[in-house]
């Protein structure tokens, strides 16, 4: 069994490997952004319908997120 590999069928792969990476970069920044956002919003809930307000009790919701 022989091995027949191009260069330029090599690159190809690596261009669209570089591409889809990008996109899980950005998506990854974005995540940092909008999950602590999210965790904080959601942290106002809590078990039996309360809310914490400022400094209050992390939530369920919140605790997953985090």
């Amino acid at each position: 069994m022989g091995w027949d590999i191009k260069p330029s069928g090599v690159q190809g792969v690596v261009n669209k490997t570089i591409t889809a990476a990008e996109g899980f970069q950005k998506a990854g920044t974005s995540l940092q952004t909008e999950l602590p956002e999210a965790a904080k919003h959601a942290g106002t809930v809590t078990p039996g319908g309360g809310t914490g307000g400022e400094g209050g009790g992390m939530g369920p919701i919140a605790g997953a997120l985090g």
